[in-house]
């Protein structure tokens, strides 16, 4: 009679090891069964049995203790030999055996159902996308000298998008290569998904390849391979970086921006160089602001206006494009989001072409943002209960405010920057403090999302104790800092210098803010550099149902008197709201020389050189008030 031994069997996904029984002279397909028939009604349900693979682990492991047992065996694989079928059972594990170490591993096949849920062979490809050539082309060669490329975009700004369209030239420039797309990482499932090398093998169909230096594999979802080191270390540092022995992109809804580590909830991935990075505004190879030579994931505008070629429902008039893409920067969700509310407007076939002032006529302020918020666009922006949270509603008003915020001042402060950013709700990018110093800014994706966050606060019961919107206007101008006036600032998506009449209306809603809270709302075209050359509301107060228009050395003046008219298109949008009064502030460096005796609302503020006093002057150039500015924060 053969003998019968124990062993000791740890199946891959299961966190406890089991002891089963078995005769000495039956062969490995009867181990099989065995195995099979413990498991088969939970961690091995829907597998056959003939698809499980057995491995001998050649190295001793204690057995003891049991609960961890799967984590040791994760974190430091064994040496294993494969058993197979037709030998016998004692030919590997001769009388007597060790009855306290570990000694086979069963190997799990990958459902075919659960492999199409992380890989996808061939993407589709939409007709009406734009190719986005010159983008893509300079992706290509990044990924060609680099080996690496690291995409970092909020949700719905068209990583995924731009993933098959890569995916799609690779085929086109290297019709020989193998490309896969991993839509996304399992998370924190070392015992499930076993060691590295184990875990591609399984979530990357055909890993390890034949030819890996004629290999891409790209990963969507990107962020969700942050907690596993062994992907890292293994894979994109040893084969991507070091040997060049793959090529990989990386398409990441956060990430890191500099030259330094940097940890999120989820793990830290290795610091990337500046030449592999990819943001959402175009930046060179240098890391450096290049509209003409850079990369990056917002549309430019030759790509927007591809894209707009490409939506044949009705024609869209020039000056509308212009709006939407200056409302979005080229957001390719933002973008969307416009098109798909105006597309369910157009009725009975028209062949005119959709203009500014059917935008304005169709879609009332309040409706516009409704509409907004049920579309993917707002994927990127946290709801109205996560914005009860005090700490992100904090920074979420700093962003309002300042365009830009850093890392965070206090722990607490730091905590609800790292949630915003992990939660795709702002993008981190880096710039130049000083010549030899570079530090990390977050900011709203485009200018539409800033503007949707100023709609989302709740609305305060206080009132301000101004009668008119003059009086509070002139109290916000006793309040400006003229360093704010004179200094540089920076856009919070292009992260550029602002022209100088920008300055003026930023400095307005800094100080509107001290004064009312979050009682005012943006325009969007508050945001917009083509914002002087039209007439518009910069904001707009509902609680008072104030609104304030600001110029600057009178630029595009007429056309804001014309254009805040309540008969104008802009006017409907804007009484949609039940506006009231409102005000246009002309701020200016001289007098103006000419009256405006019939645009009662009219009001310039004329600063001298250094910013440090102003006069206001009523539409008819009479002196009202005189005020010094002074630098102290109050």
């Amino acid at each position: 009679m053969a003998d019968v031994i124990k062993l000791w069997y740890l199946i891959q996904g299961d966190t406890q090891p089991f002891l089963l029984p078995v005769s000495a002279d039956k062969r490995i397909v009867n181990l099989r069964k065995g195995i099979w028939e413990r498991g088969k009604n939970s961690i091995l349900g829907g597998i056959n049995a003939k698809d499980l693979v057995l491995w001998k682990v050649d190295e001793e492991i204690m057995v003891e203790p049991a609960a961890g047992l799967a984590k040791r065996v994760a974190d430091c694989p064994p040496k294993q030999s494969k058993l197979e079928s037709g030998h016998d059972v004692s030919t590997h594990f001769p009388a007597p055996v060790n009855e306290n170490i570990l000694h086979i591993f069963v190997e799990r096949p990958i459902l075919e159902q659960r492999q199409r849920e992380y890989s996808d062979p061939e993407p589709d490809i939409n007709p009406i996308w734009s190719r986005r050539e010159q983008t893509v082309g300079r992706l290509f060669e990044r990924l060609q000298s680099q080996g690496l490329v690291y995409i970092r975009g909020t949700p719905a700004s068209g990583k995924s998008t731009l993933l098959k369209l890569v995916h799609e030239h690779i085929r086109r420039r290297r019709p020989e290569a193998i490309v896969r797309i991993v839509k996304a990482w399992p998370q924190g499932t070392f015992h499930e998904w076993g060691n590295p090398i184990d875990r591609f093998r399984r979530l990357i169909p055909g890993y390890p390849f034949s030819n890996p230096r004629n290999t891409y594999i790209l990963f969507d979802n990107g962020h969700q391979t942050y907690w596993d080191g062994g992907l890292w270390e293994y894979f994109i540092k040893d084969q991507v970086q070091s040997g060049f022995l793959y090529r990989a992109v990386l398409f990441c809804g956060y990430g890191n921006p500099s030259n330094r580590p940097v940890w999120y909830s989820g793990g830290a991935p290795p610091v990337i160089g500046p030449w592999s990075r990819v943001s959402l505004r175009r930046q060179n190879e240098r890391g450096g602001d290049d509209d003409e030579e850079g990369v990056g994931l917002l549309l430019s505008r030759p790509e927007f206006d591809e894209y707009m070629a490409n939506l044949k429902y009705f024609p869209l008039d020039s000056r509308f494009r212009d709006m939407v893409y200056e409302w979005t920067t080229g957001h390719a969700g933002a973008i969307d989001a416009i098109w798909q509310i105006i597309k369910s407007e157009k009725q009975n076939g028209s062949l005119e072409a959709y203009t500014v002032e059917d935008f304005y006529q169709l879609n009332p302020w309040e409706a516009f943002f409704t509409k907004l918020g049920r579309a993917d666009f707002v994927c990127g922006l946290p709801t109205k209960i996560e914005m009860q949270n005090p700490n992100v509603a904090n920074v979420m008003r700093k962003l309002l405010k300042n365009w830009t915020i850093g890392t965070g001042e206090t722990e607490e402060e730091k905590e609800a920057v790292r949630t915003c950013h992990e939660n795709g709700w702002i993008q981190a990018d880096l710039i130049k403090a000083s010549l030899f110093d570079e530090k990390i800014v977050y900011s709203f994706a485009s200018p539409l999302h800033r503007v949707y966050i100023s709609q989302q606060f709740t609305l305060p019961d206080a009132q301000t104790p101004h009668k008119t919107v003059a009086d509070l206007t002139f109290d916000i101008i006793q309040r400006f800092k003229p360093v704010q006036l004179s200094g540089s600032t920076l856009d919070g998506t292009l992260l550029t210098p602002r022209p100088i009449e920008a300055r003026y209306r930023d400095e307005f809603y800094r100080r509107l803010g001290e004064l009312v809270g979050d009682c005012v709302r943006i325009s969007p075209e508050f945001l917009t550099g083509a914002n002087a050359k039209k007439g518009c509301i910069d904001f707009f107060l509902p609680t008072q149902r104030w609104g304030i228009s600001i110029t600057y050395e009178g630029n595009g003046l007429q056309g804001r008197c014309e254009r805040v008219g309540l008969h104008s298109a802009y006017g409907a949008w804007l009484t949609s709201s039940n506006m009231i009064d409102w005000i246009i502030l002309n701020c200016c460096r001289e007098v103006p020389e000419d009256p405006h005796e019939d645009v009662s609302n009219l009001f310039h503020a004329v600063f001298t050189e250094d910013c440090t006093e102003v006069i206001i002057l009523d539409n008819k150039l009479k002196e009202l008030k005189e005020f010094a500015l002074v630098e102290v924060t109050l």
